[in-house]
């Protein structure tokens, strides 16, 4: 039997508006899905009639399905001859591991192609928070930066989704999370060495 194709495709911020024509496209033609929880029913009411649906969904400290396990299902299935979509929130190698699934198939030599999302700065704040991060960690975030152009706003990350609404920023925008993103915030010329540790998110 001919193996078959994996597709892994960013489902976006939620609204199915904001899913890509390739997207749409991809899940039209499945004739099976594994998707995430982030994922919600106005999306996978797209899912053709009789299609395969396999929920792997997982939340913080709570992974019902594990990697390896979801791993294991895509290339079981495409080995099958099944045109598989691996659907998730947002875009696929954002928090969505699927660097690690798009490895797996290129070991087990099955063909795929990565469908990005679009995503939103309110999806990496939940799960920033939900993986552990402290909702009041400092947050600034630089549009154009080291250009005439550059423009920026600092908040806590809980607060940083309206921050950035009333920022208007009209190009890409650097995140840089931590507590050396309080210096900004707090305008304090004091620093400790062990709190300059940043994550820094291209978004």
């Amino acid at each position: 039997m001919k193996v078959g194709k994996v597709y892994l495709v960013g489902a976006g911020p939620g609204d199915p508006e904001l899913l890509t024509l390739k997207a749409i496209r991809a899940i039209g033609e499945a004739d099976a899905v594994v998707y995430d929880r982030l994922v919600p029913e106005s999306i996978l009411t797209m899912i053709r009639d009789g299609v395969t649906r396999i929920n792997v969904g997982k939340r913080a400290n709570f992974h019902p399905v594990p990697q390896a396990e979801i791993n294991e299902i895509l290339v079981r299935l495409s080995r099958a001859g099944r045109t598989v979509v691996r659907l998730k929130g947002g875009d696929p190698f954002i928090f969505g591991r699927g660097a690690e699934e798009a490895a797996e198939l290129e070991a087990a030599g099955i063909p795929y192609e990565v469908i990005p999302g679009i995503t939103a700065v309110e999806e990496i704040v939940r799960n920033l928070i939900a993986h552990g991060v402290p909702a009041g960690t400092p947050v600034l975030a630089v549009c154009q930066g080291t250009t005439a152009r550059e423009q920026r706003t600092c908040a806590q990350l809980e607060a940083l989704p309206a921050a950035m609404r009333g920022a208007a920023f009209t190009g890409p925008v650097l995140f840089i999370i931590g507590r050396v993103a309080g210096l900004a915030l707090e305008r304090s010329e004091h620093s400790n060495a062990a709190d300059t540790r940043t994550i820094s998110i291209v978004a």
